[in-house]
């Protein structure tokens, strides 16, 4: 019923809504091991104070992006991460603490933690669901690049993908992208975010390469440029300890 194209914390957690909600799944993940840029990270995750809040977070990070962010979208954030936080737990995730992070004042920011007690770390928010997908049964290929969409009459139908040892047409009814983006792309970092120099040394695997993009292009989605964008990076000297 359902392909998910990547195993970062955005294609774990849909593919679990989506076994949860009856359908038949099936994920498949570039690299060799699951988590995507998601298990690199410090696996912290943004959630108003409380219902009180939501409206001054929603002001907050549009004042912050200039007027430029979606509105629409902020507020749709706001008004259900509390509700993802508490699905995040009932799978197990637990939290070392919660404070700002980043430019924001108020304690937003929640920090995973694994059952071992370690902070900072994105394994504590994958592992709970790679975890949960074992106990549902969902099949995961690893190694395993998606290269093509099948599209049936303007519909996506399924992709193609290959391994090491494997060729793969999979058929589905629905394809989620969650492949994260294309910091590892020289060609891709010019053309988008022509502001930046490329350096093989940020915080994303390296196969992070800009591949559902590319995809989704080829079979006419529409590419949204941004007027801006997040991105976390380390320049060879910091990277290396020479410079602080």
């Amino acid at each position: 019923d359902v392909l998910v194209v990547g195993s970062g914390v955005a294609g774990l957690s849909a593919a679990i809504a989506a076994k949860e909600a009856g359908a038949d799944v099936v994920i498949i993940e570039k690299q060799d091991v699951m988590g995507g840029s998601s298990v690199t990270s410090a696996g912290i995750v943004y959630a108003p104070l409380d219902e009180a809040d939501k409206a001054d977070m929603v002001a907050y990070y549009m004042e912050r992006a200039e007027g430029n962010a979606n509105e629409e979208q902020l507020t749709f954030f706001a008004d259900n991460a509390l509700d993802t936080i508490a699905w995040l737990e009932g799978l197990g995730v637990q939290w070392m603490m919660q404070v700002p992070a980043g430019t924001a004042p108020q304690p937003r920011a929640r920090f995973s933690m694994t059952a071992e007690g370690v902070g900072m770390t994105g394994a504590a928010l994958v592992n709970p669901m790679i975890a949960k997908l074992a106990e549902l049964g969902t099949p995961i290929l690893t190694g395993t690049k998606a290269t093509e969409l099948i599209v049936n009459e303007g519909a996506v139908v399924g992709a193609k993908a290959v391994s090491d040892y494997e060729e793969y047409t999979i058929n589905a009814k629905a394809v989620i992208l969650a492949t994260g983006g294309y910091a590892q792309n020289p060609e891709m970092l010019a053309k988008y975010a022509d502001f930046l120099p490329y350096s093989p040394y940020g915080s994303v695997p390296m196969t992070n390469t800009g591949d559902g993009l590319t995809m989704a292009v080829a079979v006419g989605a529409k590419n949204f440029d941004a007027p801006g964008l997040q991105l976390v990076y380390v320049s060879y000297d910091c990277y290396c300890g020479i410079n602080e």
